[in-house]
């Protein structure tokens, strides 16, 4: 992917998010692009729909799924999808081997049933297809900018309880390690074909750090259901080469997060 193609996607981007939304997204955006995916293809808890219009193209994924009808409603006007079902991942109405990729976006560790939903997608995928599964690893957690500023002042009580309160706000179910994936994926009859660490350190901190800066976006999402953006360009332009710098995929000892090819033997 050219430099110029990321800033571009970038920019875009953090016409519809807060920066702290961005950071990640376009991390994972960056590793995402770097699959070919066969149609048809679903994404499994497509959210408002930026995500896909943004990274992979306007309606080049042809079903998104999401259980909040809001949302999902968000996703059909943005779009990436040719159609939107609301439904939840635990027991999808498709038929079996209804797609040829299904991809999942930091989706998976809200989830309680992760066995389940892994099941679910092998059952509608076809013979040979792929589940390209991005989430979090666990060690994220040990980088927030906050938590290790508290530490550093001797707070280390208020730092677990910053790490404590980060997880609650983000709705984590399973905030865990990369052997817990690859076994939950195994299980459900999947062969791991590869393993994508991205998101580094580094990344981690501006995403921390920039964090106080999406409470208006996050208050103003919960009433209206959408986000809004009220930066200068030249913030954007700025972060954008930051993204550039610091995004996409880092050596595995050093990786926040997953990004798993997984196939349907």
């Amino acid at each position: 992917m050219k430099q110029s193609d990321k800033l571009k996607m970038i920019e875009d981007y953090l016409k519809k998010a807060s920066l702290a939304h961005t950071l990640p997204r376009m991390s994972e955006c960056v590793v995402l692009r770097q699959f070919k995916l066969e149609a048809p293809i679903l994404d499994v808890g497509c959210g408002e729909g930026v995500f896909s219009r943004v990274c992979l193209g306007e309606g080049k994924i042809d079903v998104g799924l999401d259980p909040d009808e809001r949302v999902a409603r968000l996703a059909e006007k943005s779009g990436g999808y040719k159609r939107v079902v609301v439904s939840g991942a635990e027991k999808m109405l498709f038929k079996d081997e209804s797609f040829k990729t299904v991809i999942s976006n930091s989706v998976l560790e809200h989830i309680e049933d992760v066995g389940g939903v892994c099941r679910e997608v092998r059952r509608v995928l076809k013979k040979g297809g792929r589940f390209i599964l991005l989430v979090p690893d666990k060690k994220a957690s040990e980088y927030l900018f906050y938590a290790l500023v508290l530490e550093r002042l001797g707070l280390r009580g208020l730092a677990k309880r910053y790490i404590r309160f980060k997880d609650k706000l983000y709705r984590y179910v399973h905030l865990e390690k990369r052997e817990f994936w690859e076994e939950k994926a195994r299980r459900a009859g999947f062969k791991v074909e590869g393993v994508t660490g991205f998101i580094s350190p580094t990344m981690v901190k501006w995403i921390d750090f920039l964090s106080p800066l999406a409470l208006a976006d996050y208050i103003l999402k919960g009433v209206f259901g959408r986000s809004f953006v009220f930066r200068p360009r030249f913030i954007d332009r700025w972060l954008a080469k930051v993204l550039v710098k610091y995004g996409g995929v880092v050596e595995k000892d050093k990786a926040t997060g997953w990004c798993f090819e997984l196939s349907k033997v």
